[in-house]
């Protein structure tokens, strides 16, 4: 049984500024589980208040640019983005070994555009505090004594130049 909301906002109260921002809620619960896999009567496998696998509880992300304007010389925009992700399992039996941790991720981003918008130019850094995270996790502690994950990217840093024709 899934139940969940969603909300999904942008604001502009006025021209130069937008906000926009989003948040997910959900509840899982499993109703039935076939004796075979787990259950109440095994003490081992998924279990009725096991959570279902990759899905957090909750989400969200809110980011916020406005738009300078320099006269002749173009425009500036500065832009800021914050997400987060609620704790996770990857396997349908919640162990700590497929458990991917909350995390909290945030970005930036600065694009000048010059007046007629035929060139831009934007510096941007992802992941600002260089968080460690997992994308996913294998579970094979039972199996070779290890469980496998796939880390999410570091801090990275791009500048792009875009010319319109």
């Amino acid at each position: 049984e899934i139940k969940g909301l969603e909300i999904e906002s942008t604001f502009r109260p006025i021209p130069q500024l937008l906000i926009d921002a989003s948040y997910s809620y959900l509840d899982f619960k499993y109703t039935y589980i076939n004796p075979d896999v787990g259950g109440p009567t095994r003490p081992t496998g998924i279990q009725l208040h096991h959570r279902a696998p990759y899905m957090p509880t909750r989400k969200w992300s809110i980011g916020a640019q406005y738009e300078f304007t320099l006269g002749e010389r173009g425009t500036l925009t500065p832009r800021v983005d914050v997400s987060y992700q609620g704790d996770l399992y990857t396997n349908g039996n919640n162990l700590a070994s497929n458990r991917i941790e909350s995390y909290t991720l945030g970005n930036a981003r600065l694009t000048w555009r010059n007046a007629d918008q035929t060139w831009e130019t934007a510096l941007e850094v992802t992941n600002i505090t260089d968080e460690y995270y997992f994308l996913s996790r294998t579970d094979q502690l039972a199996a070779a004594g290890h469980t496998d994950g796939q880390p999410g990217r570091p801090r990275e840093w791009a500048l792009t130049i875009k010319r319109r024709f």
